[in-house]
Protein backbone atom coordinates (compact mmCIF):
# COMPACT_ATOMS: atom_id res chain seq x y z
CA UNK A 1 0.00 0.00 0.00
CA UNK A 2 1.21 3.14 -0.80
CA UNK A 3 1.11 6.27 1.08
CA UNK A 4 -2.01 7.85 -0.57
CA UNK A 5 -4.00 4.70 0.21
CA UNK A 6 -3.63 5.64 3.83
CA UNK A 7 -7.02 5.20 6.02
CA UNK A 8 -8.59 8.46 6.44
CA UNK A 9 -8.27 8.41 10.40
CA UNK A 10 -4.27 8.81 10.55
CA UNK A 11 -4.21 12.70 10.02
CA UNK A 12 -7.51 13.35 12.53
CA UNK A 13 -5.83 11.18 14.95
CA UNK A 14 -2.50 13.14 14.75
CA UNK A 15 -4.63 16.49 15.41
CA UNK A 16 -6.72 15.00 18.01
CA UNK A 17 -3.75 14.50 19.59
CA UNK A 18 -2.27 17.62 19.24
CA UNK A 19 -5.43 19.28 20.41
CA UNK A 20 -5.26 16.91 23.55
CA UNK A 21 -1.94 18.54 24.15
CA UNK A 22 -2.71 21.90 24.47
CA UNK A 23 -5.97 20.95 26.53
CA UNK A 24 -3.46 19.20 29.03
CA UNK A 25 -4.83 16.24 28.34
CA UNK A 26 -1.41 14.56 28.03
CA UNK A 27 -2.10 10.65 28.79
CA UNK A 28 -4.94 10.77 26.55
CA UNK A 29 -2.59 12.23 23.84
CA UNK A 30 -0.12 9.44 24.12
CA UNK A 31 -2.70 7.07 23.85
CA UNK A 32 -4.15 8.66 20.56
CA UNK A 33 -1.03 9.13 19.19
CA UNK A 34 0.07 5.78 19.30
CA UNK A 35 -2.86 4.40 17.37
CA UNK A 36 -1.72 7.21 14.69
CA UNK A 37 2.18 6.25 15.07
CA UNK A 38 0.20 2.54 14.05
CA UNK A 39 -1.33 3.51 11.10
CA UNK A 40 1.27 5.93 9.52
CA UNK A 41 3.54 2.99 10.13
CA UNK A 42 1.41 0.14 8.06
CA UNK A 43 1.25 2.54 4.99
CA UNK A 44 5.33 3.48 5.23
CA UNK A 45 4.11 7.09 5.61
CA UNK A 46 7.57 8.73 6.77
CA UNK A 47 6.42 12.11 7.30
CA UNK A 48 3.20 11.07 9.41
CA UNK A 49 5.50 8.71 11.25
CA UNK A 50 8.05 11.90 12.29
CA UNK A 51 5.33 14.08 12.64
CA UNK A 52 3.47 11.53 15.53
CA UNK A 53 6.91 10.65 17.20
CA UNK A 54 7.88 14.33 17.64
CA UNK A 55 4.57 15.13 19.39
CA UNK A 56 4.88 11.94 21.66
CA UNK A 57 7.91 13.06 22.79
CA UNK A 58 6.13 16.42 23.89
CA UNK A 59 3.20 14.61 25.14
CA UNK A 60 5.79 12.72 27.25
CA UNK A 61 7.86 15.16 28.65
CA UNK A 62 4.83 17.34 29.97
CA UNK A 63 3.69 13.58 32.06
CA UNK A 64 7.27 13.71 33.37
CA UNK A 65 8.38 11.00 30.99
CA UNK A 66 11.78 12.67 29.75
CA UNK A 67 13.04 8.75 28.79
CA UNK A 68 10.27 8.10 26.77
CA UNK A 69 10.51 11.65 25.31
CA UNK A 70 14.28 10.91 24.64
CA UNK A 71 13.21 8.01 22.62
CA UNK A 72 10.39 9.54 20.56
CA UNK A 73 12.87 12.48 20.01
CA UNK A 74 16.16 10.20 18.72
CA UNK A 75 13.22 8.33 16.25
CA UNK A 76 11.89 11.31 15.09
CA UNK A 77 15.22 12.68 14.62
CA UNK A 78 16.42 9.47 12.54
CA UNK A 79 13.93 9.07 10.10
CA UNK A 80 13.94 13.35 9.73
CA UNK A 81 17.16 12.44 8.49
CA UNK A 82 16.42 9.58 6.08
CA UNK A 83 13.40 11.37 4.23
CA UNK A 84 15.01 14.60 4.07
CA UNK A 85 12.92 16.49 6.64
CA UNK A 86 12.86 20.52 6.89
CA UNK A 87 15.30 22.17 8.38
CA UNK A 88 12.98 23.97 10.94
CA UNK A 89 11.58 20.51 11.80
CA UNK A 90 15.12 18.80 12.38
CA UNK A 91 15.93 22.09 14.57
CA UNK A 92 12.95 21.96 16.60
CA UNK A 93 13.04 18.79 17.49
CA UNK A 94 17.01 18.50 18.38
CA UNK A 95 16.31 21.45 20.66
CA UNK A 96 13.14 19.49 22.46
CA UNK A 97 15.40 16.79 22.72
CA UNK A 98 17.80 18.74 24.38
CA UNK A 99 15.24 19.97 26.89
CA UNK A 100 14.02 16.05 27.65
CA UNK A 101 17.93 15.73 28.03
CA UNK A 102 17.81 18.46 30.63
CA UNK A 103 14.93 16.91 32.57
CA UNK A 104 16.64 13.58 32.69
CA UNK A 105 20.24 15.17 33.96
CA UNK A 106 21.83 14.49 30.94
CA UNK A 107 23.43 18.06 30.49
CA UNK A 108 25.82 17.24 27.98
CA UNK A 109 23.62 15.24 25.86
CA UNK A 110 21.64 18.47 26.22
CA UNK A 111 24.17 20.69 24.85
CA UNK A 112 25.05 18.86 21.87
CA UNK A 113 21.83 18.95 21.03
CA UNK A 114 21.04 22.55 21.00
CA UNK A 115 24.71 23.48 19.55
CA UNK A 116 23.35 21.50 16.11
CA UNK A 117 20.01 23.25 16.52
CA UNK A 118 21.69 25.95 16.64
CA UNK A 119 23.38 25.51 13.72
CA UNK A 120 19.93 24.86 11.73
CA UNK A 121 18.38 28.05 12.99
CA UNK A 122 21.63 29.84 11.97
CA UNK A 123 21.09 28.09 8.40
CA UNK A 124 17.49 29.07 7.67
CA UNK A 125 18.24 32.72 9.09
CA UNK A 126 15.83 32.10 11.99
CA UNK A 127 17.15 34.59 14.78
CA UNK A 128 14.38 34.06 17.01
CA UNK A 129 14.91 30.34 17.38
CA UNK A 130 18.51 30.92 18.04
CA UNK A 131 17.71 33.38 20.56
CA UNK A 132 15.56 30.33 22.26
CA UNK A 133 18.35 27.86 21.59
CA UNK A 134 20.80 30.39 22.88
CA UNK A 135 18.90 30.45 26.31
CA UNK A 136 18.73 26.86 26.64
CA UNK A 137 22.71 26.37 26.49
CA UNK A 138 22.73 29.22 29.38
CA UNK A 139 20.55 27.14 31.48
CA UNK A 140 22.22 23.78 31.00
CA UNK A 141 25.24 25.48 31.72
CA UNK A 142 23.77 27.08 34.49
CA UNK A 143 22.51 23.34 35.66
CA UNK A 144 26.25 22.24 35.32
CA UNK A 145 27.16 25.61 37.83
CA UNK A 146 29.22 27.13 35.12
CA UNK A 147 27.97 30.85 35.79
CA UNK A 148 30.12 32.43 33.32
CA UNK A 149 29.46 30.26 30.37
CA UNK A 150 25.74 30.22 30.96
CA UNK A 151 25.80 34.48 31.40
CA UNK A 152 27.58 34.63 27.83
CA UNK A 153 24.33 32.24 26.28
CA UNK A 154 21.75 34.49 28.24
CA UNK A 155 23.75 37.92 27.09
CA UNK A 156 23.96 36.28 23.32
CA UNK A 157 19.96 35.38 23.64
CA UNK A 158 19.32 39.13 24.71
CA UNK A 159 21.58 40.47 22.37
CA UNK A 160 19.92 38.92 19.43
CA UNK A 161 16.07 40.25 20.67
CA UNK A 162 17.40 43.26 21.21
CA UNK A 163 18.87 43.45 17.16
CA UNK A 164 15.34 42.42 16.62
CA UNK A 165 14.00 45.48 18.29
CA UNK A 166 11.51 42.72 20.06
CA UNK A 167 10.85 44.16 23.62
CA UNK A 168 8.59 40.96 24.22
CA UNK A 169 10.99 38.02 23.25
CA UNK A 170 14.17 40.25 25.63
CA UNK A 171 11.65 40.21 28.81
CA UNK A 172 10.06 36.77 28.07
CA UNK A 173 14.16 36.09 28.32
CA UNK A 174 14.65 37.92 31.14
CA UNK A 175 11.73 36.16 33.09
CA UNK A 176 13.41 32.61 32.28
CA UNK A 177 16.66 33.45 33.10
CA UNK A 178 15.60 34.89 36.06
CA UNK A 179 13.64 31.75 36.99
CA UNK A 180 16.51 29.62 36.58
CA UNK A 181 18.49 31.88 38.55
CA UNK A 182 16.33 31.30 41.28
CA UNK A 183 17.11 27.44 41.16
CA UNK A 184 13.78 26.74 38.84
CA UNK A 185 14.18 23.75 37.25
CA UNK A 186 10.19 23.56 36.46
CA UNK A 187 8.08 25.64 35.96
CA UNK A 188 8.86 28.30 33.50
CA UNK A 189 11.68 26.26 32.08
CA UNK A 190 8.89 23.93 30.44
CA UNK A 191 7.84 27.01 29.16
CA UNK A 192 10.55 27.72 27.01
CA UNK A 193 10.18 29.84 23.81
CA UNK A 194 11.46 25.98 23.26
CA UNK A 195 8.64 24.98 20.58
CA UNK A 196 7.89 21.74 22.25
CA UNK A 197 4.77 23.33 21.29
CA UNK A 198 3.20 22.39 17.55
CA UNK A 199 1.93 25.87 17.38
CA UNK A 200 5.46 27.39 18.13
CA UNK A 201 6.23 24.91 14.87
CA UNK A 202 3.52 26.61 12.86
CA UNK A 203 4.50 29.66 13.41
CA UNK A 204 7.93 29.59 13.16
CA UNK A 205 7.12 27.54 10.13
CA UNK A 206 4.99 30.88 8.87
CA UNK A 207 8.13 32.88 9.52
CA UNK A 208 10.38 30.90 7.89
CA UNK A 209 7.90 31.05 4.66
CA UNK A 210 8.20 34.91 4.70
CA UNK A 211 11.81 35.49 5.00
CA UNK A 212 11.59 32.98 2.03
CA UNK A 213 9.17 34.84 0.09
CA UNK A 214 6.56 32.01 -0.28
CA UNK A 215 3.58 33.92 0.96
CA UNK A 216 0.83 31.71 0.75
CA UNK A 217 2.67 29.22 2.33
CA UNK A 218 3.47 31.29 5.31
CA UNK A 219 -0.79 31.83 5.26
CA UNK A 220 -1.45 28.24 5.51
CA UNK A 221 1.16 28.01 8.46
CA UNK A 222 -0.15 30.85 10.51
CA UNK A 223 -3.83 29.62 9.52
CA UNK A 224 -2.67 26.25 11.09
CA UNK A 225 -1.13 27.93 14.20
CA UNK A 226 -4.34 29.51 14.78
CA UNK A 227 -6.54 26.81 14.55
CA UNK A 228 -4.60 24.93 17.36
CA UNK A 229 -4.81 28.59 19.42
CA UNK A 230 -7.10 31.19 18.40
CA UNK A 231 -5.74 33.39 20.86
CA UNK A 232 -2.09 33.50 20.13
CA UNK A 233 -1.51 36.97 19.17
CA UNK A 234 1.74 36.29 17.70
CA UNK A 235 -0.01 34.09 14.74
CA UNK A 236 -2.61 36.63 14.03
CA UNK A 237 0.36 39.17 13.19
CA UNK A 238 2.30 36.74 11.61
CA UNK A 239 -1.10 36.13 9.30
CA UNK A 240 -1.28 39.79 8.80
CA UNK A 241 2.07 40.25 7.45
CA UNK A 242 1.58 37.33 4.83
CA UNK A 243 -1.96 39.17 4.08
CA UNK A 244 0.14 42.08 3.60
CA UNK A 245 2.78 40.68 1.29
CA UNK A 246 0.09 39.22 -0.77
CA UNK A 247 -1.62 42.31 -0.83
CA UNK A 248 -4.61 41.54 0.42
CA UNK A 249 -4.90 44.86 2.85
CA UNK A 250 -8.23 45.04 4.01
CA UNK A 251 -7.68 40.76 5.49
CA UNK A 252 -4.38 42.27 6.53
CA UNK A 253 -5.83 45.21 8.69
CA UNK A 254 -8.81 42.72 10.13
CA UNK A 255 -6.10 39.92 10.95
CA UNK A 256 -3.84 42.75 12.49
CA UNK A 257 -7.37 43.91 14.90
CA UNK A 258 -7.27 40.68 16.22
CA UNK A 259 -3.67 40.50 17.19
CA UNK A 260 -4.55 43.71 18.76
CA UNK A 261 -8.08 42.82 20.34
CA UNK A 262 -6.08 39.56 21.82
CA UNK A 263 -2.91 41.53 23.56
CA UNK A 264 -3.37 45.41 22.91
CA UNK A 265 -0.68 46.49 23.57
CA UNK A 266 1.10 44.35 21.28
CA UNK A 267 4.16 46.98 19.84
CA UNK A 268 4.92 44.57 16.44
CA UNK A 269 1.24 44.59 15.80
CA UNK A 270 0.81 48.47 15.86
CA UNK A 271 3.67 48.39 13.82
CA UNK A 272 2.85 46.13 11.42
CA UNK A 273 -0.92 47.81 11.49
CA UNK A 274 0.52 51.12 10.68
CA UNK A 275 2.43 49.46 7.53
CA UNK A 276 -0.99 48.51 6.33
CA UNK A 277 -2.59 51.90 6.42
CA UNK A 278 -0.04 53.51 4.97
CA UNK A 279 -0.63 51.18 1.94
CA UNK A 280 -3.95 51.97 2.42
CA UNK A 281 -3.06 55.84 2.00
CA UNK A 282 -4.98 56.51 5.88
CA UNK A 283 -1.57 58.48 6.57
CA UNK A 284 -2.96 60.11 10.02
CA UNK A 285 -4.64 56.58 11.28
CA UNK A 286 -1.59 55.08 9.92
CA UNK A 287 0.76 57.44 12.51
CA UNK A 288 -1.26 57.41 15.34
CA UNK A 289 -0.68 53.34 15.16
CA UNK A 290 3.17 53.72 14.60
CA UNK A 291 3.46 56.87 17.45
CA UNK A 292 1.62 54.38 19.75
CA UNK A 293 4.25 51.67 18.72
CA UNK A 294 7.09 53.71 19.51
CA UNK A 295 5.33 54.44 22.57
CA UNK A 296 5.10 50.87 23.59
CA UNK A 297 8.50 50.34 22.57
CA UNK A 298 10.69 53.70 22.09
CA UNK A 299 13.55 51.18 21.58
CA UNK A 300 12.69 50.16 17.96
CA UNK A 301 14.61 52.05 15.00
CA UNK A 302 12.27 50.27 12.87
CA UNK A 303 9.27 51.97 14.17
CA UNK A 304 10.94 55.27 13.55
CA UNK A 305 11.93 54.27 9.96
CA UNK A 306 8.10 53.79 9.31
CA UNK A 307 7.21 57.02 11.23
CA UNK A 308 9.24 59.10 8.92
CA UNK A 309 8.07 57.05 5.71
CA UNK A 310 4.45 57.92 6.85
CA UNK A 311 5.66 61.50 7.46
CA UNK A 312 7.06 61.67 3.83
CA UNK A 313 3.76 60.61 2.28
CA UNK A 314 2.22 63.83 4.36
CA UNK A 315 4.40 66.02 3.40
CA UNK A 316 6.19 66.81 6.47
CA UNK A 317 9.87 66.10 5.05
CA UNK A 318 11.62 67.89 7.92
CA UNK A 319 9.69 65.63 10.56
CA UNK A 320 10.37 62.64 8.81
CA UNK A 321 14.45 63.63 8.89
CA UNK A 322 14.03 63.84 12.16
CA UNK A 323 12.27 60.61 12.55
CA UNK A 324 14.81 58.95 10.45
CA UNK A 325 18.15 60.41 12.60
CA UNK A 326 16.51 58.44 15.72
CA UNK A 327 16.05 55.40 14.06
CA UNK A 328 19.71 55.64 12.98
CA UNK A 329 20.85 56.88 16.34
CA UNK A 330 19.24 53.62 17.65
CA UNK A 331 20.35 51.54 15.33
CA UNK A 332 22.87 52.44 13.56
CA UNK A 333 23.37 49.41 10.73
CA UNK A 334 19.77 50.04 9.96
CA UNK A 335 20.22 51.07 6.11
CA UNK A 336 16.91 51.34 5.33
CA UNK A 337 17.05 54.56 7.58
CA UNK A 338 19.95 55.74 5.66
CA UNK A 339 18.55 55.42 2.41
CA UNK A 340 15.19 57.34 3.14
CA UNK A 341 17.30 59.97 5.34
CA UNK A 342 18.86 60.18 1.47
CA UNK A 343 16.18 60.64 -0.38
CA UNK A 344 14.43 62.83 2.17
CA UNK A 345 17.63 65.15 1.99
CA UNK A 346 16.95 65.29 -1.33
CA UNK A 347 13.64 66.20 -1.35
CA UNK A 348 14.12 69.46 0.78
CA UNK A 349 16.90 70.60 -1.53
CA UNK A 350 14.43 70.08 -4.27
CA UNK A 351 11.95 71.83 -2.86
CA UNK A 352 14.07 74.39 -1.81
CA UNK A 353 15.78 74.71 -5.14
CA UNK A 354 12.12 75.08 -7.01
CA UNK A 355 11.06 77.98 -4.28
CA UNK A 356 14.24 80.05 -5.45
CA UNK A 357 14.15 79.52 -8.87
CA UNK A 358 10.04 80.13 -8.81
CA UNK A 359 11.79 83.46 -7.18
CA UNK A 360 13.84 83.95 -10.01
CA UNK A 361 16.83 83.62 -7.69
CA UNK A 362 18.92 81.20 -10.10
CA UNK A 363 22.44 81.27 -8.97
CA UNK A 364 20.95 80.30 -5.11
CA UNK A 365 18.74 77.60 -7.17
CA UNK A 366 21.79 76.47 -9.46
CA UNK A 367 23.45 75.63 -5.87
CA UNK A 368 20.90 73.18 -4.77
CA UNK A 369 20.24 71.53 -8.10
CA UNK A 370 24.10 71.47 -8.35
CA UNK A 371 24.37 69.69 -5.31
CA UNK A 372 21.52 67.14 -6.00
CA UNK A 373 22.98 66.60 -9.24
CA UNK A 374 26.28 65.41 -7.54
CA UNK A 375 24.74 63.27 -5.03
CA UNK A 376 24.26 59.70 -4.85
CA UNK A 377 20.24 60.17 -5.79
CA UNK A 378 20.12 60.37 -9.24
CA UNK A 379 16.62 61.79 -10.29
CA UNK A 380 15.47 63.24 -13.81
CA UNK A 381 13.83 66.35 -12.18
CA UNK A 382 17.04 67.37 -10.59
CA UNK A 383 18.81 68.07 -13.76
CA UNK A 384 16.11 69.26 -15.26
CA UNK A 385 15.52 72.21 -13.06
CA UNK A 386 19.44 72.62 -13.16
CA UNK A 387 19.24 73.09 -16.53
CA UNK A 388 16.54 75.40 -16.30
CA UNK A 389 18.51 77.52 -13.63
CA UNK A 390 21.75 77.30 -16.06
CA UNK A 391 19.39 78.58 -19.19
CA UNK A 392 17.72 81.71 -16.81
CA UNK A 393 21.68 82.63 -16.52
CA UNK A 394 22.74 82.15 -20.00
CA UNK A 395 24.63 79.59 -20.03
CA UNK A 396 22.50 77.26 -22.77
CA UNK A 397 25.66 74.64 -23.21
CA UNK A 398 25.62 73.76 -19.83
CA UNK A 399 22.01 73.31 -19.61
CA UNK A 400 21.85 71.26 -22.58
CA UNK A 401 24.00 69.00 -21.20
CA UNK A 402 21.30 69.23 -17.87
CA UNK A 403 19.09 68.58 -19.62
CA UNK A 404 20.67 65.62 -22.10
CA UNK A 405 21.15 64.29 -18.31
CA UNK A 406 17.59 63.81 -17.65
CA UNK A 407 16.73 62.27 -21.02
CA UNK A 408 19.08 59.88 -20.17
CA UNK A 409 17.22 58.79 -16.88
CA UNK A 410 13.79 59.39 -18.16
CA UNK A 411 13.48 59.19 -21.98
CA UNK A 412 10.38 60.45 -22.13
CA UNK A 413 10.46 63.52 -20.11
CA UNK A 414 8.51 66.06 -21.95
CA UNK A 415 9.13 69.33 -20.44
CA UNK A 416 12.84 67.97 -20.68
CA UNK A 417 12.70 67.80 -24.64
CA UNK A 418 10.96 71.13 -24.65
CA UNK A 419 13.72 72.55 -23.03
CA UNK A 420 16.30 71.00 -25.09
CA UNK A 421 15.05 72.50 -27.65
CA UNK A 422 15.05 75.96 -26.69
CA UNK A 423 19.06 75.67 -24.96
CA UNK A 424 19.26 74.39 -28.95
CA UNK A 425 17.41 77.01 -30.38
CA UNK A 426 19.60 79.94 -27.92
CA UNK A 427 22.97 78.27 -29.82
CA UNK A 428 21.31 78.24 -33.23
CA UNK A 429 21.67 73.95 -33.23
CA UNK A 430 17.83 73.89 -34.78
CA UNK A 431 19.31 70.77 -37.31
CA UNK A 432 20.47 68.74 -34.10
CA UNK A 433 17.25 68.95 -32.23
CA UNK A 434 15.47 67.65 -34.91
CA UNK A 435 18.14 64.74 -35.33
CA UNK A 436 17.19 63.43 -31.50
CA UNK A 437 13.32 63.50 -32.88
CA UNK A 438 13.92 61.46 -35.78
CA UNK A 439 15.98 59.05 -33.61
CA UNK A 440 13.36 59.09 -31.14
CA UNK A 441 10.58 58.58 -33.00
CA UNK A 442 12.11 55.68 -35.05
CA UNK A 443 12.60 53.80 -31.80
CA UNK A 444 9.28 55.03 -30.16
CA UNK A 445 6.64 55.56 -33.08
CA UNK A 446 3.65 56.19 -30.99
CA UNK A 447 5.06 58.75 -28.57
CA UNK A 448 2.40 61.62 -29.08
CA UNK A 449 5.01 64.04 -27.87
CA UNK A 450 8.14 63.94 -29.57
CA UNK A 451 5.66 64.24 -33.22
CA UNK A 452 4.49 67.33 -31.37
CA UNK A 453 8.31 68.62 -31.10
CA UNK A 454 9.03 67.46 -34.21
CA UNK A 455 6.47 69.70 -35.93
CA UNK A 456 7.11 72.53 -33.56
CA UNK A 457 11.14 72.41 -34.88
CA UNK A 458 9.85 72.02 -38.50
CA UNK A 459 7.32 74.90 -38.10
CA UNK A 460 10.69 76.99 -37.32
CA UNK A 461 12.84 75.61 -40.34
CA UNK A 462 9.69 76.76 -42.49
CA UNK A 463 9.48 72.90 -43.43
CA UNK A 464 5.22 73.33 -43.31
CA UNK A 465 4.01 70.68 -45.13
CA UNK A 466 6.93 67.88 -43.16
CA UNK A 467 5.49 69.97 -39.53
CA UNK A 468 1.98 69.61 -40.54
CA UNK A 469 2.54 65.67 -41.51
CA UNK A 470 4.18 65.65 -37.80
CA UNK A 471 1.66 66.97 -36.01
CA UNK A 472 -0.97 65.15 -37.53
CA UNK A 473 0.44 61.93 -36.44
CA UNK A 474 0.87 63.39 -32.27
CA UNK A 475 -2.82 64.17 -32.45
CA UNK A 476 -2.91 60.32 -33.86
CA UNK A 477 -1.42 59.18 -30.85
CA UNK A 478 -2.82 61.63 -28.37
CA UNK A 479 -6.57 63.22 -29.80
CA UNK A 480 -6.87 65.72 -26.64
CA UNK A 481 -3.53 66.84 -26.74
CA UNK A 482 -4.34 70.70 -27.24
CA UNK A 483 -0.68 72.05 -27.68
CA UNK A 484 -0.51 69.48 -30.98
CA UNK A 485 -4.17 71.65 -32.49
CA UNK A 486 -2.71 74.92 -31.40
CA UNK A 487 0.79 74.15 -33.66
CA UNK A 488 -1.44 72.29 -36.37
CA UNK A 489 -3.27 75.55 -37.12
CA UNK A 490 0.03 77.94 -36.73
CA UNK A 491 1.24 75.46 -39.49
CA UNK A 492 -1.40 75.94 -41.16
CA UNK A 493 -2.01 79.73 -41.31
CA UNK A 494 1.63 79.35 -42.70
CA UNK A 495 0.22 77.39 -45.32
CA UNK A 496 -2.11 80.37 -46.25
CA UNK A 497 -4.95 78.03 -44.96
CA UNK A 498 -6.37 80.00 -42.03
CA UNK A 499 -10.12 78.57 -42.46
CA UNK A 500 -8.21 75.24 -41.56
CA UNK A 501 -6.06 76.44 -39.46
CA UNK A 502 -9.34 78.21 -37.61
CA UNK A 503 -10.89 74.63 -37.05
CA UNK A 504 -7.87 73.75 -35.94
CA UNK A 505 -7.49 76.25 -32.92
CA UNK A 506 -10.82 76.20 -32.01
CA UNK A 507 -10.50 72.32 -31.19
CA UNK A 508 -7.06 73.52 -29.31
CA UNK A 509 -9.48 76.13 -26.81
CA UNK A 510 -11.97 73.34 -26.44
CA UNK A 511 -9.64 71.18 -24.45
CA UNK A 512 -7.84 74.30 -22.86
CA UNK A 513 -10.11 77.52 -22.81
CA UNK A 514 -7.65 79.45 -20.95
CA UNK A 515 -4.49 79.12 -22.99
CA UNK A 516 -3.31 82.65 -24.04
CA UNK A 517 -1.23 81.36 -27.10
CA UNK A 518 -3.68 79.66 -28.33
CA UNK A 519 -6.38 82.78 -28.16
CA UNK A 520 -4.13 85.34 -29.34
CA UNK A 521 -3.33 83.06 -32.70
CA UNK A 522 -7.51 82.07 -32.87
CA UNK A 523 -7.83 86.01 -32.61
CA UNK A 524 -4.86 86.84 -35.85
CA UNK A 525 -5.70 83.95 -37.84
CA UNK A 526 -9.88 84.90 -37.19
CA UNK A 527 -8.88 88.58 -38.43
CA UNK A 528 -6.87 87.33 -41.26
CA UNK A 529 -9.87 85.09 -42.63
CA UNK A 530 -12.44 87.58 -41.58
CA UNK A 531 -10.50 90.36 -44.19
CA UNK A 532 -11.09 87.58 -46.62
CA UNK A 533 -14.30 86.58 -47.09
CA UNK A 534 -15.68 89.63 -44.61
CA UNK A 535 -17.43 87.35 -41.99
CA UNK A 536 -16.90 88.31 -38.86
CA UNK A 537 -16.07 85.74 -36.31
Amino acid sequence: MQPNDQPLDADPLLNLGIEQIHAGQFAAAVQTLQKALALFQNVQDGAGIVSTLANLGVAHRYLGQPAQAIVCYQQALELGRQIGAQPFFMASTLNNLGIAYNSNSRFQAALECFQQARLFYQQMHDRRGEANVLLNLGITHAYLNRPQHADQFYQQALHVAQSLEDAELEVRLRQLIASVAKGSRSGRYLESLAAENPVEAHYQSGTTFLEQGRYQEALAAYNSAIRLAPKAAEAHQGKAVALYRLAQLPEALQACEEALRLRPNFAEALHIKAGILLAQGKLQDALIACERAIQLCPTAAAAYHLKAGILKEQGKIYDAIQSCEQAIQLNPDLLLAYELKDQLQAIASYEEGLNLLNSQQYAAALDRFNDLTQSRLKFAEAFYYQGLALGNLGRHEAALAAFDAALQINPTFDQAYANRDAALYNLGRMEEALDLYNTLLASQPDYAYGHYRRGVLLDQLGRYDEALASLQRSIQFNPQFAPAYLSQGIVLDHLGRPAEALQALNESLRLDPNSPQAQNSWRIVSQKLSSITGDVF
